[in-house]
């Protein structure tokens, strides 16, 4: 969004700058060319092999080869001249430019390091596993220095060995273990009062209150012995009070700290110009962009704190310039829930294309809060494979549909959680990014995308839009709620004008209303090669010939 944000009817679009404009090349004439795919998808496991021009499974790097272990036979030590030519010989038979590796268990017990347990020896927290004797609250110092030491140690020998890298990938779910659901399940344990008076007496907490101050913690009473607890405890555990969101904000503020610490510091030590990513850590939309989660979590409706309060003197929660948020479709009665009290919509069934919009928004929550940091982001959002059985969009071309509006407004790369794919789960990514490859343009042929509709996709609207600028065309993604009526097509809107231009009508939206759009001097535009999804269109607007770029009108 580079100028001016003006109001068109209820849509919203931005003046650009003009760039750089590449007439459409078709996947089959960039590969012909010799032309590295600029859609990448980052697989976790084995693609088939007609994915395999776009679809990369990643090299993969475990801690037992570098640290030893033990087996039925006893003890096995590190080898690390062996699992440095495995290493080597794995990812540099990747693409250049494709590099990736995956690390699986490089930051085992990061969180658990002995020399970080801040509970006293009286604390009732003996029980099976989380309630144990060790917890380490929000500061984990020593394992995360023990965690960059395994780091420094498979990262030195690969580079010395002739190792290249271009983006390292880590799936560290261990955040949860400073949330607040972690640590006490209620007003009742025990073993909680113990963690939470163990946080709020350490020398460290100060600091950790300061940002959770700025994030619209609130004001409690802090004379009383057991404040934290209580107040953490307190209101039926509603995580959508403006305390617990800003308990996972700080939370996720101090967990990529050590994040960065342990594992983006020495990648970047080696691999300056190497991408870092962690499963799930994403910028919020902050108040004025925030998107619920599928379960109907709000922990991103906060005020940006100021940079000056958080461990890494910076406003995006993040380690490194990348966010990875999950995009599974796994919406849940929660989110209907958590849009009514937030949004006001009254109603927002668990259908694909309401589980659709929301990965769109979540993408673009963390797109619309990274501009809001005023840092440099990139968007690599994790893709669960289409059968996922909790997915509501297993089934339906909407799976597609949410890759195809996530190039449009900015993504190149995507991450696949594909372990259990199965069938046509990998394919179906691949001619996602083909599509892509040829509507959006090639690396070599294709100047810089400006998404040009920045703000959330309406919650009750009958359709999605996405719109880029490319030069003084606006490429549109329209993508109709299918859902009432008995057609898979969205042909059946299209409405050509005599005098030019393009009104697509009859779509429901969430409220009951019918609704029709208008766009002036805009054509619907066809892919040559074969589409990997019938559930939208794509519409291409001149726009010099309009009164502001990417104008569509309500009619």
């Amino acid at each position: 969004d580079t100028g001016e944000t003006m109001r068109m009817g209820s849509f919203r679009v931005s003046e650009v700058v003009p760039i750089t404009f590449v007439a459409l090349l078709s996947h089959h004439s960039a590969v012909a060319a010799g032309l590295v795919p600029r859609f990448v998808g980052f697989a976790y496991s084995a693609v088939n092999s007609s994915a395999q021009h776009n679809c990369l499974q990643m090299s993969t790097v475990s801690a037992d080869p570098y640290t030893g272990k033990m087996t039925k036979k006893g003890w096995v030590g590190p080898d690390v001249k062996n699992a440095t030519a495995i290493l080597l010989n794995t990812s540099m038979a990747m693409p250049v430019g494709r590099r990736a590796i995956r690390a699986l268990n490089l930051y085992a017990n990061g969180s658990k390091h002995p020399d970080d347990n801040i509970l006293p020896p009286t604390a009732n927290c003996t029980g099976k596993w989380p309630a144990t004797s060790q917890f380490s609250g929000v500061w984990w110092e020593h394992g995360a220095a023990e965690v960059a030491v395994l780091h420094e140690v498979v990262l030195a020998s690969y580079k010395a060995a002739g190792g290249e890298l271009d983006f390292w990938v880590v799936d560290d779910e261990t955040s949860s273990e400073m949330h607040s659901w972690w640590i006490a399940k209620g007003p009742d344990d025990e073993c909680g009062k113990a963690k939470y008076d163990a946080i709020q007496n350490d020398k460290r907490f100060p600091a950790f209150l300061a940002l959770l101050q700025q994030l619209g913690f609130g004001s409690p009473d802090m004379t009383k012995p057991h404040w934290l607890f209580e107040y953490m405890t307190c209101c039926g555990g509603d995580l959508n009070l403006d305390h617990y969101r800003a308990w996972a904000t700080a939370a996720t503020y101090y967990f990529a700290h050590w994040v960065r610490v342990g594992q983006a510091a020495p990648v970047t030590k080696y691999f300056p110009n190497a991408s870092f990513s962690e499963y799930g850590l994403a910028v919020p939309g902050w108040k004025q962009n925030c998107a619920p989660t599928t379960t109907g979590f709000m922990d991103g409706n906060v005020s940006m704190p100021s940079s000056g309060v958080t461990p890494d003197q910076s406003a995006a929660p993040i380690p490194s310039h990348v966010q990875s948020p999950a995009l599974y479709m796994d919406v849940s009665d929660a989110l209907a829930a958590t849009l009514k009290t937030d949004f006001g919509v009254k109603k927002y069934p668990n259908t694909p294309f309401n589980a659709f919009r929301q990965a769109v928004n979540k993408l673009r929550s963390g797109i619309l809060g990274a501009r809001q940091t005023k840092t440099t982001i990139e968007m690599i959002p994790y893709m669960a494979y289409k059968s996922y059985a909790n997915s509501r969009t297993n089934n339906s071309i909407d799976y597609q549909e949410v890759i195809l509006h996530g190039g449009l407004a900015g993504v190149d790369r995507f991450l696949m959680w594909n372990t259990h794919a199965k069938g046509d789960d990998n394919p179906v990514v691949s001619r996602s990014l083909d599509e892509l490859e040829e509507v959006v343009g090639s690396a070599q042929h294709d100047g810089q995308r400006v998404w040009a509709n920045p703000s959330l996709a309406n919650w009750t609207t009958g359709y999605v839009l996405t719109v880029a600028v490319i030069n003084n065309t606006c490429l549109w993604r329209f993508t109709p709620d299918l859902s009432f009526l008995n057609t898979t097509s969205p042909a059946v809107f299209v409405m050509p004008q005599s005098g030019g231009g393009l009104r697509l009508s009859g779509m429901l939206s969430q409220t009951g209303t019918i609704e029709s759009i208008f766009f002036p001097n805009a054509t619907v535009l066809r892919p040559t090669d074969k589409i990997s999804s019938t559930g939208g269109l794509w519409i291409s607007q001149a726009a010099k010939l309009v009164s502001a770029p990417c104008v569509v009108f309500p009619r």
